[in-house]
């Protein structure tokens, strides 16, 4: 009775990962990582190619890298230079500005943001007669006089990067 063999290849890789933020930089290595290249099973090595690896840090942007290790030979040395988020995050709706009937209606709108790395959250420059939830959701806190408002509705994302927009209504 012949017994069947099996043997799996692990390929031990260190990354460095780069970072710069406002002119400073930090080079960072992370914990080895253990990847499985392939399984010999006496008659035939199975590969798993090609690998996708990923390096990301809230505030950076994300950098991946693809690898065939069967071409790499056991070597392997990945570098990635993550880049700080310079981008603001941008409204993808706004409402139009609005016309109330005092005494009867409240105020009650839906902004929707985002953002290309991390969206933050939304806020509003008058949260004594108003509140916005983290849907973008916009309403009255109180009972409104009439007159008329400018609200400051401002979006920000991980990295701290703002943009905004004044929303007005009477």
């Amino acid at each position: 009775m012949e017994l069947l063999h099996t043997m799996q290849m692990f390929l031990v890789i260190m990354f460095l990962v780069s970072f710069s933020s406002l002119g400073r930089q930090c080079n960072c290595w992370i914990d080895r990582q253990e990847v499985t290249e392939y399984v010999n099973n006496v008659t035939m090595r199975v590969y798993y190619n090609n690998y996708t690896i990923n390096a990301s840090l809230t505030g950076y942007i994300t950098d991946n890298n693809v690898w065939n290790f069967t071409i790499t030979q056991n070597k392997m040395d990945d570098w990635f230079t993550l880049s700080t988020d310079t981008t603001s995050p941008y409204f993808t709706s706004i409402p139009a500005n609005a016309s109330l009937f005092y005494g009867n209606q409240s105020l009650g709108v839906d902004f929707d943001a985002t953002d290309a790395i991390e969206f933050g959250y939304y806020s509003i420059n008058d949260t004594g007669k108003f509140s916005i939830n983290q849907s973008g959701y916009l309403s009255n806190a109180t009972s409104i006089a009439v007159g008329e408002y400018a609200i400051n509705v401002t979006i920000n994302d991980s990295s701290n990067n703002i943009n905004w927009t004044i929303y007005r209504f009477r």
